[in-house]
């Protein structure tokens, strides 16, 4: 996928120049809400599956069959194992908030596969594309200095993570990463705080943490659950999969450009495998 950079950043050398320096004071523009910029279009939300669900519940049967059948092997072993871990996910935050109490934020790609099956399953998901946090030489408290976020915080708005349609929502906003530093789930809390987004309507979750912690209950389970750590989540693998684009921090105004690209067939495949898996299970509720 192609993001064209922006002129006013160096990535390779990571030499910033500020783009408010005509300013006195940096603004902060995920502190800001944009009223009337919703981009939702006929109710769909960015990266959701409503269209691969539409377009599976449309196919018959055979073709379903002949469909599933031309997936590449891989292709189904990820969807599968991100049913196996996201049911162990959903599980515990059903468990915990109550089944309809909660919405899913998925952040970056990683957690994308567990967010996908959670969505299928019936659940509220979000899908907020920001990676790489830990690898600035800065803090996450300084990046609005460095570049305009006002694409970002619309779309932040238009998926519905601005303070007003959280508090309206009156659900938990669960915000799922897959950790080896926190800061990424650090600095995403901080800009939810402010965001002006209140903490009771917040939590930030580990996926990997998660998982870990069923792992100890469940032994006969550790196994399953350190290889989809290790190869789906430390490893990435799982972001060639789910179609949610691995959108680095310093070039997240760039988002109107990447909601314009394409599912590519990977991502195609993967999510009618996904749909497949929990149709024969019985579990496809969206």
């Amino acid at each position: 996928m192609k993001i064209s950079f922006n002129p006013q950043i160096n990535y390779n050398n990571f030499n910033y120049y500020r783009v408010n320096k005509t300013k006195n004071l940096p603004y902060d523009s995920f502190e800001l809400s944009f009223k009337g910029s919703k981009t939702k279009k006929n109710g769909k939300v960015p990266f959701d599956g409503s269209d691969d669900y539409s377009l599976y519940k449309l196919t018959p049967k055979t073709l379903k069959n002949y469909r599933f059948s031309k997936i590449p092997a891989e292709t189904k072993r990820a969807a599968h194992d991100s049913m196996q871990a996201a049911r162990i996910v959903k599980g515990k935050l059903d468990k915990k908030y109550g089944k309809d109490n909660y919405v899913f934020v998925s952040i970056g790609t990683s957690p994308a596969g567990v967010a996908k099956t959670i969505e299928y399953m019936g659940g509220d998901v979000r899908y907020v594309p920001i990676s790489s946090l830990r690898d600035v030489q800065f803090s996450y408290r300084e990046l609005p200095e460095y570049q305009d976020y006002e694409n970002y915080s619309k779309f932040l708005d238009s998926i519905g993570l601005d303070r007003n349609d959280v508090i309206k929502s009156g659900k938990k906003h669960v915000f799922c990463d897959y950790t080896c530093s926190g800061i990424t789930l650090n600095a995403v809390q901080y800009y939810a705080q402010r965001r002006g987004i209140p903490d009771e309507y917040t939590d930030f979750r580990s996926l990997n943490g998660m998982l870990a912690d069923y792992a100890l209950s469940n032994p006969e389970k550790t196994g399953d659950i350190l290889r989809y750590n290790k190869y789906y989540l430390e490893d990435s693998n799982i972001g060639k999969y789910t179609g949610i684009p691995h959108l680095h921090c310093m070039l997240v105004n760039n988002i109107d450009e990447v909601l314009k690209t394409p599912q590519g067939k990977t991502s195609k495949d993967f999510d009618f495998a996904l749909l497949y898996y929990l149709d024969k299970k019985g579990l496809l509720k969206k």
